[in-house]
């Protein structure tokens, strides 16, 4: 699978979060970010489109590592 423009954010620690399938970015490489900070636009929903949905929407693939280990994003986002 391809994730098309993605940034990947370090928290140190181990720790990285990954924003895929953005439409653009506005993060730029080696720069800090805060909560607030925007990092791109979500893109096209090129996942779904290649799984038989009709109608094209936005998405943002997003994942929680820890080193070379995916996390469960609910156990660490707020309800």
């Amino acid at each position: 699978r391809t994730y098309g423009n993605v940034v990947i954010v370090d928290h140190e620690k181990g720790f990285f979060t990954i924003y895929g399938l953005l439409s653009r970015i506005d993060a730029e490489k080696g720069s800090s970010v805060e909560a607030s900070t925007p990092l791109g636009l979500a893109g096209e929903d090129t996942q779904a489109m290649s799984s038989g949905k009709k109608a094209p929407g936005s998405a943002v693939y997003f994942e929680i590592r820890k080193g070379d280990r995916a996390i469960d994003p609910l156990k660490w986002l707020p309800n």
